[in-house]
């Protein structure tokens, strides 16, 4: 997200429109708090945010065996090769650039075994 609720917002609308179950949060460290709670299938993070960038957030539940086949979904502004690339290396499993096409998330959902409950961040 690109940290506006505005966006988060938008994002949410749009799963829950296709079914799924969504809890939305503004801020990395909250969501991360949130994630070691709710368990979610799927994480979708903004990389540059305030206290927590994106790469650090997906990399912590690879390291927290209880979030193990958790989706981290980079949905960023940042779009060039090396910013996909450095996506990448932070464990990202999926890269999309906003603004995202309804047809691109929803064809990265049907990709994926069906979420329980896919968490949607800001930052």
């Amino acid at each position: 997200m690109d940290g506006t609720p505005a966006a988060g917002y938008i994002l949410s609308t749009l799963l829950e429109k296709i079914g799924q179950q969504v809890r939305t949060l503004n801020d990395p460290l909250s969501a991360w708090e949130a994630a070691r709670v709710d368990r979610p299938d799927m994480v979708f993070s903004d990389i540059g945010m305030p206290g927590m960038d994106g790469y650090e957030l997906a990399q912590r539940p690879r390291n927290e065996p209880s979030l193990a086949g958790v989706v981290p979904v980079a949905l960023t502004g940042y779009g060039q090769d090396n910013d996909r690339q450095r996506a990448e290396d932070a464990e990202f499993d999926h890269h999309l650039v906003k603004p995202v096409r309804f047809e691109a998330l929803y064809d990265l959902l049907a990709s994926l075994p069906p979420p329980r409950d896919p968490l949607a961040l800001g930052g």
